[in-house]
C-alpha cells in the first residue's frame, strides 16, 4: 500500500484533516492493464449509455460494476470518462472551485493490487486541476524578503556598510568612475538619493567625489582602492547568492524568469508615469 499527501485549498469545513481511502477518479486511461482498461472503456462509452436507454438504469451487479445505478447518475459518470480532468470540467457542480477552497491536509490512499483505485489515481493523478495562475506579487514579496535576510546574515561581505550601499559601488566599478545622474538611472532612485547615499560610502573611504573635466556642473564617483576592493568582495557574495537562486533551472527557464521580472520592472515603472 502507498500513501499520498495532498494540500487541496481550504474549505469552510469543520474538518480539520482527512483520509481518502481508494477514492478515485474512473479516467479509463489510469487504470492499470489493457483488458481491464479495454473493458471500462468498453462499458462507460457503450454498455452504459446502451443499458440506461434499454432498462431505464444500469444494471451494474449483472455486468460486476458493483452496484445498480440510477440512469442519470450513470450517464454523468460516464460523461466526466471522457473530460481531461473528470468532474473538474463539468461546469455543472462547479468542482474546480470547490475543490480549490479545501485547505486541509488530506492523506490519500491507493492500493497497488487494485487496478482501479492504484496509488497514481487515487493520489489525484487522473484528478489534477489546471493549473492556477502564480500569486506573483506575492511570491516575488516572499523572495525579496528571503534575499535581504540571507544578504543581511553576511555583513562581513560589506565592509561596514549596507547592502544597499554596495549597490552604488558597482557602476563606478565598471567605468572607474561615473556621473551621479548615470548612477541614479542605474539604481532607479532619484539624483539626491544617490548624493546622499554617496556621503556615506564617501565617509567610509569606498568613494571620493570628484568633478567632471568636461562639464563643471557634474559630479562624479570614483572608486578608492578601498572601495575596489569591497566591490570585488560584495562581486563574489553576490556569485554565489546567484549561483544558489538559478540551481535546477535551466539556461531557457532563468532566460524566462530574467525576461519576466524586466518586463515587470518596465511595466510598473510606465504605470507610476500614468499616475
Amino acid at each position: 500500500m502507498r500513501s499520498s499527501w495532498g494540500g487541496a485549498g481550504a474549505g469552510e469545513s469543520a474538518l480539520s484533516a482527512a483520509v481518502l481511502v481508494a477514492s478515485h477518479a474512473g479516467v479509463t486511461r489510469t487504470i492499470r492493464g489493457v483488458a481491464e482498461r479495454a473493458r471500462v472503456w468498453a462499458v462507460m462509452r457503450i454498455l452504459a449509455p446502451l443499458s440506461c436507454a434499454v432498462f431505464g438504469y444500469m444494471p451494474g451487479r449483472r455486468i460486476g460494476l458493483g452496484e445498480d445505478l440510477p440512469r442519470g447518475v450513470m450517464l454523468q459518470w460516464s460523461r466526466w470518462t471522457t473530460l481531461p480532468h473528470y468532474f473538474y470540467d463539468d461546469p455543472a457542480i462547479d468542482a474546480a472551485r470547490r475543490a480549490a477552497s479545501v485547505r486541509i491536509p488530506l492523506l490519500m490512499l491507493g492500493f497497488d493490487d487494485d487496478p482501479w483505485a492504484n496509488p497514481r489515481p487515487a493520489a489525484g493523478g487522473a484528478m489534477t486541476l489546471p493549473a492556477k495562475a502564480p500569486r506573483f506579487v506575492l511570491l516575488v514579496n516572499r523572495a525579496q524578503r528571503a534575499i535581504g535576510h540571507w544578504i543581511e546574515r553576511r555583513p562581513e561581505a560589506w565592509d561596514g556598510i549596507s547592502p544597499a550601499q554596495v549597490g552604488l559601488l558597482f557602476l563606478p566599478a565598471a567605468r572607474n568612475e561615473a556621473p551621479v545622474g548615470e548612477i541614479a538611472q542605474a539604481l532607479d532612485v532619484a539624483p539626491a538619493a544617490v548624493t546622499n547615499l554617496s556621503k556615506r560610502v564617501q565617509a567610509a573611504n569606498l568613494v571620493e567625489r570628484v568633478g567632471d573635466a568636461q562639464d563643471g556642473r557634474l559630479t562624479r564617483l570614483r572608486l578608492t582602492p578601498a572601495g575596489a576592493a569591497a566591490c570585488t568582495t560584495a562581486h563574489a557574495v553576490l556569485d554565489q547568492l546567484n549561483a544558489r537562486l538559478l540551481q535546477g533551472f535551466t539556461a531557457d527557464e532563468q532566460a524566462v524568469v530574467a525576461r519576466w521580472l524586466n518586463h515587470a520592472a518596465v511595466v510598473m515603472s510606465e504605470g507610476d508615469k500614468e499616475l
